[in-house]
């Protein structure tokens, strides 16, 4: 039986692979302009993690946190991360 929700976590998971491959990282800016739909995910990602670890209901699972942390998932942006964020010398 197909499972569309399954269906969508293996399409996101692997449009974070290829963010990672192109990037270096899993930190998908907020707005990100070739694929904002890939941004708004890995902000829900972190949402229900943060669900998950308080206890609450989510979507979130132990192998959902292992399969993202092989790929080097940051599960907190501790600065908003924007594509005009320029790093200052």
């Amino acid at each position: 039986i197909w499972d569309a929700h399954v269906a969508s976590w293996t399409e996101k998971i692997a449009e974070l692979r290829r963010y990672r491959s192109r990037h270096g990282n899993t930190l998908v800016p907020t707005g990100y302009k070739p694929n904002p739909s890939l941004a708004v995910w890995v902000k829900c990602q972190r949402r229900q993690y943060k669900l998950y670890k308080e206890g609450k209901q989510s979507a979130m699972s132990p192998e959902r946190i292992q399969e993202l942390e092989a790929e080097g998932f940051c599960w907190e942006a501790r600065t908003p991360i924007t594509p005009d964020v320029q790093i200052q010398q």
